[in-house]
Formats: structure tokens, sequence, C-alpha cells
């Protein structure tokens, strides 16, 4: 039900020492597990999974192969209504700047601002080739200069796996190229909020985006990376690059 590393199935994971000092007692954190407001939350999210649920995101992806929709070849006008302002979602860096262990969330919003940033979005673990795939493509593609990042976004659902954060972070790095590191954003948080509004309905498929410097929403992407796309992409990431410079858009 999260985008956990594979040989973790449904364990869980928590938090680092320095960051006890903030955090709530265990006691706090089981009596909002339990509350009313989460049992009731807990019986929406069921009846939402036997109208539209993982059987159905499966059937979805078996018909299409997780392409819900074909990546924009070319950059999203700011007058286009899906050149919305990214959500911003507080997330847990895998390590630091300096490549250190995390101590505490950081906002995402931040993360992206003043850079154009490649972000993709993984809900579900069984995304995470797709997510590779645009990773590597742009890695190759797009050269690496000071105003452009890549930002993995990873969502781990369930209150329960917030016990064990530390522990998951770990095992995420674990899995993940020593280079790619200072990529990856963990958030400790549902999904539902922040992928309606970006309209990402099926959660095991991966999403895609090119963020300009004012954190708007430029160009978008899903499913396995394709030849034409990734040019397109390139492109995009090239042109958005340009404009923070001063310059216009390349076309």
């Amino acid at each position: 039900h999260t985008c956990l590393p594979k040989q973790w199935g449904r364990r869980a994971f928590r938090s680092s020492g320095a960051a006890r000092l903030e955090k709530k007692p265990w006691y706090y954190e089981m009596s909002f597990i339990f509350s009313k407001g989460a049992r009731q939350e807990r019986a929406r999210k069921l009846k939402e999974e036997a109208t539209r649920g993982r059987f159905f995101e499966l059937n979805e992806i078996k018909e299409n192969g997780g392409k819900i929709f074909e990546a924009d070849m070319d950059i999203l006008d700011l007058k286009d209504s899906q050149a919305i302002t990214f959500p911003d979602v507080e997330v847990w860096p895998l390590v630091t700047d300096t490549g250190e262990e995390a101590l505490t969330t950081v906002s995402l919003s931040d993360k992206l601002a003043g850079k154009v940033s490649l972000v993709t979005v993984c809900a579900r673990d069984i995304a995470r080739p797709m997510v590779n795939t645009w990773v590597d493509a742009f890695s190759k593609k797009v050269s690496p200069n000071d105003r452009l990042q890549i930002v993995q976004l990873s969502f781990v659902e369930g209150a329960l796996y917030k016990l064990f954060r530390k522990m998951l972070l770990r095992s995420i790095k674990g899995t993940m190229a020593d280079d790619q590191h200072h990529q990856v954003m963990v958030a400790f948080a549902d999904s539902e909020s922040f992928r309606t509004k970006l309209e990402l309905k099926n959660r095991l498929v991966a999403y895609v985006f090119l963020i300009d410097a004012e954190k708007r929403v430029r160009w978008r992407g899903c499913g396995y990376a394709l030849d034409h796309e990734i040019k397109a992409m390139s492109a995009a990431a090239a042109s958005l690059a340009h404009v923070r410079t001063g310059g216009k858009p390349r076309r």
C-alpha cells in the first residue's frame, strides 16, 4: 500500500535520536491511529477502494501499460489549466546536502524554488521501474548544471509506518544508487490530497513533471519513458533552463 522497498512488504520505519526531542510520545501516535476521525477515514478509503481500487488500477495498467496519458510534446503555456503551482508537502530527505542523515523534514516547495526540476512521483513500489526510465534518460540526455535538479518523491502512507521511519529511510537508501541519494524525498503522508491537485488517479503509475524556477508545472509525463517523450522532456528542460538565465525559451 505504499512506495516501500520490495523486501519490506508491509513492514515499516521510525525516527532518529535527535528528532525524538521534537516528536510526540508513542502513545500520542497510537491515540491518533485509533481515533474516531482516523476510523472514519479508513472507512472512506475502503469505500473508495471498492469503486476505484487496486484491481481497477491494475486492470487499467494491463490495458495501457501504465501510459495513462501521452507526455506533453512542448512546454505548457502558463495559461494552461495544468500549469499550476506544484503542491507542497513535508518530506524527509534521504540524506542532507552534506550526505548526512536528515534530522527533520523540509518543505518540498522550498526544495524546488529557484531551479528547474524534474520531479518524479511514486505512490506505490510497483511504479519504481517506471521512475527509473525517466531519471536515467534525464541524466543521460540533459547536460547537468546548477540550474537543473532531479527530485524523486516517494509517498509512504499509513500512520503505523511513521513508527519505523528511521529504518525505512535506511532501507530505501540501500536500494538506491549512491549518486541518487540526494535526489530522494520521502513523504510520510496520505497522497490523496496531493494526487487530487495534480489529477493523478492511478496510484500504481509513475508520474513525472518539469517544474520551472517559480515552482509551476510546465511539462508532464507518466508510465514508462518512450523515445519521443524523452526527446520532448530533454528539449523542454533545456528551454526552461535557458529561461532561468533570462533569455527567451528555445522552441
